[in-house]
């Protein structure tokens, strides 16, 4: 084997073995996150559906890479493949037009600029998957010797292309049109017929209006989520194909550096480069903001509730990061306790805003199912799935099997379990899920179905017409043992400083399974409406430890009234208890008056 093979053998496994661990290291979890974007199904029907239209084949491929992207590492195996097949296929391309002239940055550019347009979920791993195409079409175009047979290959292999990739087509055509008058072929004014006779099944596919908008059709436009706008990454990933392709013909005649010691270096500098360059490029088109996101969402679907919670939040000043938090609590079982020695941003930060994304709506959903809201648990399970691109997403599937086990719709729960049962990642659960169908008793003795059905046994529907307080009432009426629905309605009305209210629910429920043992900043809480009636301290749950401790702090208060240092002394002491939270923090007006302050 000749030296320079073994050499480009080595550069390319050591290029390869860096940008794995960098992807790894960067993008592990945007792996993850776009893998619930998609279904592939292990079913004739679904093959059949995708290959019945152009482009269909390379989703189908796309899809089928996806659904392993669940596992640990393999999202960045399969990019770092990817961009391995693109790179040595731009490689072989320039050394056969410029065989004198190495340039790595050429080879090296066309696969990073993929690897950052596909830092955004709306992309689509087809793109690249077409891209690997073209390149691998032209290699076979420019090593075909007769231009009478070279290019009517290219005319089939552009239709072919159509079919499996869609627009890529363009690419080749433009490329082989260059090459046929650069090369000064005898056929060069026939291949401009490449063209039209290229272009037309596309024009057909368009006219008969089964292609949709001309810019899916004919531009990179269609592998982007077609509701939003294209980002430029992808033009210029796809316009640097080209323009590699006519640089490598131009540089052609050039016979080599002069001086020796160039012929190493610049190879190793334009590496340098080019890991530079994506490296610097990452920081703009993978928010460090959304990629902090795209982590605590994996760890709320892997129920990873101790990394979740040492994530880097900003739970005082962002309501997702917040709300995150505060799921991690509840499912702990912890959130009374913790969540106000914890940085919050209010009450915001128990269950956000809707905004009718994907991202918010299965947080919503999984918050909701945490608290025993199975209507709205399903509603926003069902928004998440159809503003996804694909209106489909396996996670959100199987919380609408569950929901609609608990509500006993058992057709929709089969139709849902067998779309589950066709795939690899949820086969197995979807199988597990499958005994409980037509089978009520087997759904009432499971600790976490049957649960959740005792939690909706009194409620009218919990269609959030009067809040989603108002439902947790409800679902507490229904099941006084659901903890989790006792500690949000607490801590919704403990941030918002309703004392009034709480103390109506203490009073109610305050013998309840669900509230016991109370949970120390309901104590607290229970002190500060009935400060003056001790008896009331413990016929509600107040521990003499508890009650102690408002002593020392009422006397810090009285000792240090009107001093400067007095919120100092508080922070120190009491800064985890509700308190402190009450006196000194989010000072709202409150609906009672504070006779602390």
């Amino acid at each position: 084997m000749k030296k320079s093979i073994i050499i480009n053998i080595i550069s390319w496994l050591g290029i390869s073995l860096l940008l794995f661990f960098y992807l790894e290291r960067q993008l592990a979890f945007h792996y993850f996150y776009i893998e619930q974007f998609r279904l592939f199904r292990f079913n004739q029907d679904y093959a059949l559906q995708l290959f019945s239209h152009p482009g269909g084949i390379s989703e189908y491929i796309a899809s089928f890479l996806i659904q392993y992207f669940i596992h640990p590492h393999i999202g960045p195996l399969i990019m770092t493949s990817l961009f391995l097949c693109i790179g040595i296929g731009v490689q072989n391309i320039w050394r056969k037009l410029s065989p004198n002239l190495e340039m790595p940055l050429a080879y090296l550019m066309p696969g990073i600029l993929l690897l950052l347009a596909d830092m955004d979920f709306n992309h689509h791993l087809e793109g690249i998957l077409a891209y690997a195409s073209v390149v691998w079409i032209l290699n076979l175009y420019i090593r075909i010797r007769s231009p009478f047979i070279r290019i009517p290959f290219m005319a089939i292999a552009s239709w072919l292309l159509f079919y499996f990739a869609g627009p890529a087509f363009e690419a080749v055509i433009l490329c082989a049109i260059f090459y046929e008058f650069y090369t000064k072929s005898s056929f060069k004014w026939y291949s401009l017929l490449l063209l039209p006779l290229g272009i037309f099944p596309a024009c057909w596919w368009y006219q008969t209006g089964l292609g949709g908008e001309a810019r899916i059709v004919f531009s990179p436009d269609a592998y982007f989520n077609p509701r939003l706008a294209l980002q430029p990454i992808i033009y210029y990933a796809w316009g640097a194909l080209l323009l590699i392709f006519i640089l490598a013909c131009l540089c052609g005649k050039f016979k080599g550096f002069k001086k020796k010691w160039m012929t190493y270096t610049s190879p190793i500098l334009q590496i340098i480069l080019a890991g530079w360059f994506l490296h610097n490029e990452t920081k703009t088109y993978n928010s460090p903001t959304l990629y902090l996101v795209k982590e605590l969402d994996y760890y709320a679907r892997t129920e990873q509730w101790d990394k979740l919670l040492s994530a880097p939040l900003r739970s005082d000043k962002n309501a997702m990061h917040a709300c995150f938090q505060n799921l991690a609590l509840a499912q702990k079982g912890i959130l009374a306790d913790k969540a106000l020695s914890l940085k919050q941003v209010g009450a915001d930060g128990l269950w956000i805003a809707w905004n009718r994304s994907t991202t918010a709506s299965t947080l919503l959903s999984d918050v909701y199912y945490a608290m025993g809201n199975v209507a709205l648990a399903q509603r926003m399970a069902f928004e998440g799935m159809i503003s996804s691109e694909w209106t489909v997403n396996p996670r959100l599937l199987t919380r609408l099997v569950k929901t609609n086990l608990i509500y006993g719709n058992h057709a929709v729960a089969g139709k849902y379990i067998s779309m589950l049962e066709d795939t690899h990642a949820y086969k197995e659960q979807a199988v597990a899920l499958k005994r409980f169908l037509n089978n009520d008793e087997a759904i009432d003795k499971d600790p976490e179905l049957g649960f959740k059905r005792r939690c909706i046994a009194k409620t009218d529907g919990l269609a959030q017409i009067e809040g989603v307080p108002y439902d947790l009432l409800q679902i507490i009426a229904s099941n006084p043992e659901c903890k989790t629905a006792f500690e949000y309605l607490g801590i919704f009305c403990l941030m918002n400083k309703d004392i009034i209210p709480f103390n109506q629910l203490i009073e109610t429920y305050h013998n309840a399974k669900g509230l016991s043992p109370m949970p120390v900043s309901f104590q607290e809480a229970i002190i500060l409406a009935h400060e003056g009636d001790t008896a009331a301290w413990t016929r509600l749950g107040v521990t003499p430890q508890v009650a102690e401790r408002f002593r020392t702090f009422k006397q810090t208060v009285l000792q240090n009234r009107g001093s400067a240092a007095l919120p100092n002394k508080l922070h120190t002491g009491f800064g985890n208890t509700y308190w402190y939270y009450y006196c000194l923090l989010y000072t709202s007006p409150s609906p009672r008056d504070r006779s602390l302050s």
